[in-house]
């Protein structure tokens, strides 16, 4: 795996974090198809979370993760979360293959 990309990715995602005040993190939009841009932030920080606290089953379910609101709410919240991941990734053993395989149940909507 190279860390580094996933380091790079969360470093920009953390900047942009960081201009956002709560209610530009929570306000809806349209071309967002009236999702939240917090809300976009979280899903993403949920799956490195998944796969970090997964991994040593070979097996990701994104059903399983842990929901947390507060990750498209507060700024700070997320900032702090993302460093806490960009730590992991400094730790890891960096020479060592996991195979991940991902699951994630999807539901359509259908009109």
């Amino acid at each position: 795996m190279n860390y580094k990309s996933h380091q790079i990715v969360l470093l920009d995602l953390k900047n942009i974090i960081k201009q956002l005040d709560a209610s530009a993190l929570t306000k809806k939009n349209k071309t967002l198809s009236q999702a939240s841009i917090g809300a976009h932030f979280r899903h993403i920080i949920e799956f490195y979370q998944c796969c970090i606290s997964q991994k040593e089953s070979g097996f990701v379910n994104y059903d399983l993760r842990k929901r947390n609101k507060s990750l498209e709410e507060n700024p700070n919240f997320g900032v702090q979360t993302i460093e806490t991941l960009l730590n992991y990734l400094s730790t890891v053993h960096k020479h060592k293959r996991i195979a991940l395989y991902v699951w994630a149940r999807v539901w359509k909507m259908i009109l």
